[in-house]
């Protein structure tokens, strides 16, 4: 059994927090089970890597990461994120295969 974020929920003695996740392409899968973590915790900033989840969104395949991907911007986009550069330069939601390698999604509230 693999622990998720929302396993982490009981662990976490903090209310605020900054996430920069590196699991080399799995973040979509990490997020589709985070809604409790995000929920709980005030997450202002989420670095990640941004080239495989491009790949899976440009070319649909394979199919269960280009449904997690999708998963994924909606998770982000229903909890006011916003991606950036990390000069936090916005990036246009609607042009992703332009996005950098390393992107923040910022969340509306954060300053």
């Amino acid at each position: 059994r693999s622990v998720t974020m929302n396993d982490l929920v009981p662990l976490c003695k903090f209310k605020k927090a900054f996430m920069k996740m590196d699991i080399e392409g799995n973040e979509h899968k990490a997020l589709a089970a985070a809604d409790r973590l995000f929920d709980a915790i005030d997450i202002s900033y989420i670095m990640m890597e941004w080239t495989f989840l491009n790949d899976y969104l440009l070319q649909s395949k394979p199919k269960e990461d280009f449904l997690y991907a999708k998963q994924m911007l909606r998770f982000l986009e229903e909890r006011d994120y916003v991606p950036e550069t990390l000069r936090h330069a916005p990036l246009n939601i609607y042009n992703m295969n332009k996005w950098p390698n390393l992107i923040v999604w910022r969340k509306k509230t954060a300053i």
